[in-house]
């Protein structure tokens, strides 16, 4: 459906905790980023944000992509 949803985890967390629900938003056709923000999982950083310049740079990236509608971009942080 051309939309996607960036999944952005909570402190001391990281990308596989909302596995689960980016796998249930792929099968109903949604394009799904789960990224690990700085400092927490595989990312690299000492220091941990709020994840606002990491949610920013997602978003830019899925607006670069040709499959997304750069209008149909949301974002879910769960905690």
């Amino acid at each position: 459906n051309r939309a996607a949803v960036i999944l952005a985890h909570g402190i001391a967390g990281n990308r596989l905790a909302h596995l689960d629900m980016g796998v249930a938003l792929a099968q109903n056709g949604y394009g799904v980023l789960l990224l690990d923000l700085r400092a927490h999982g595989e990312s690299q950083g000492e220091t941990a944000c709020f994840g606002g310049e990491d949610i920013l740079g997602a978003v830019e990236y899925l607006q670069a992509r040709h499959e997304i509608d750069p209008q149909r971009i949301g974002v879910l942080g769960i905690k």
